[in-house]
């Protein structure tokens, strides 16, 4: 790929191109962050119309988790399988597609394929396996007991056990999950102070 292509053929690239184009743009912008931090704006904003806002948030989490020179195929594997579903699956939650089980599932899986897979079945800071475990720090990487809870973000025994489903499930039975509105925040709250803590970033898809 050129050194100077046009945003326009870069965007075209990464959503209508073949995904060794979308290798290919992916790697150029992990060379190029000045290139990527550009891109961005024009993946949240001039595509909201063409692509479903669902799709603009996938786009977004890749570019920014995996913008390295070196391609994730895992990561590829896994847009490619999420594209797939939302061509043919309606968004469950149209009105804050933020919340959308496939979504949701989707970035829990970028995140475990980027390291960051949050600690479940235990207290992530003490190791205590027989204590009720009430919220989720970043820094302790999953949740943790309310002894050490100080600080942390509330989680629910729902949010737990959604976020543990979306984790152990295929992409195809994230909308079968049976997530709870309060699960899914709770699974969008993981996401987000995961991209926090780690990657020094907040999704605007996100908060839009």
């Amino acid at each position: 790929m050129s050194d100077t292509p046009t945003y326009a053929s870069l965007l075209a690239r990464l959503f209508s191109g073949s995904p060794e184009d979308r290798e290919a743009v992916m790697a150029h912008l992990g060379r190029h962050p000045a290139q990527a931090h550009a891109v961005e704006p024009e993946v949240r904003d001039r595509l909201r119309d063409e692509y479903p806002r669902t799709r603009t948030i996938a786009a977004e989490a890749m570019l920014r988790l995996f913008g390295e020179p070196e391609p994730n195929t895992r990561a590829f594997s896994a847009l490619e399988r999420f594209l797939e579903l939302l061509d043919s699956a309606p968004v469950l939650t149209p009105s804050r597609p933020a919340l959308d089980p496939l979504a949701l599932s989707f970035q829990l899986k970028l995140l475990w394929l980027s390291g960051y897979l949050p600690h479940l079945t235990s207290c992530a800071e003490c190791g205590a396996d027989d204590a009720p475990l009430v919220g989720y720090s970043p820094q302790a990487g999953g949740a943790v007991c309310r002894a050490c809870g100080v600080g942390s973000l509330p989680l629910s025994p729902a949010g737990i056990g959604g976020i543990e489903t979306l984790l152990r499930e295929p992409l195809a039975s994230a909308s079968n999950a049976g997530l709870s509105e309060r699960a899914a925040r709770d699974a969008l709250r993981v996401v987000t102070a995961s991209y926090e803590y780690h990657g020094g970033f907040r999704l605007r898809t996100l908060s839009a």
